[in-house]
């Protein structure tokens, strides 16, 4: 009995909660916005926001190494490109990229293909010369190149 009362009461709280705004009750404490006139523009305020990667320099040699948050990954040169082997770079000239698919990963051994030859690596070992398998997971393994680091899930392919 108790318990049927108690949920009487849920409902009847719930049911003013939700139906009361739909009949267009308001509180009396709020006010509405003052209508706007014709006469009147419009004002905008805009908050400008800055990232914490961005700064601002003086110096002209730094002002270049920033990265342009708008500025797409990959462009559509660089993609032609990385069928020859070679990306254009942002500072002119031009390095040498290859492609590296993960295949599979069976057993603790990944099978990877770069630039399309294939190996067969586990964790610790290098291969295709400037690569080396870190940790190999289930589904994902995670690579060096002579540069960075990089993780790829079966499937997935990336240039480096």
């Amino acid at each position: 009995m108790l318990v049927a009362a108690l949920a009487g009461l849920l409902l009847l709280i719930v049911g003013l909660l939700v139906i009361r705004p739909l009949l267009g009750g308001t509180d009396q404490g709020q006010t509405a916005p003052p209508p706007a006139t014709a006469d009147a523009a419009p004002t905008t305020t805009l908050a400008q926001l800055i990232g914490p990667s961005t700064s601002v320099t003086a110096s002209g040699a730094a002002a270049g190494s920033a990265k342009d948050p708008f500025k797409p990954l990959v462009s559509t040169g660089a993609a032609a490109a990385a069928g020859s082997g070679a990306a254009a770079t942002p500072g002119g000239g031009s390095t040498t990229e290859r492609q590296v698919v993960l295949i599979s990963i069976r057993g603790g051994t990944a099978k990877v293909t770069v630039d399309g030859k294939a190996y067969s690596v586990t964790e610790g070992e290098s291969f295709a010369g400037s690569y080396r398998a870190v940790d190999i997971n289930s589904e994902c393994a995670s690579f060096e190149s002579a540069t960075t680091a990089f993780t790829l899930c079966e499937g997935e392919a990336v240039l480096k």
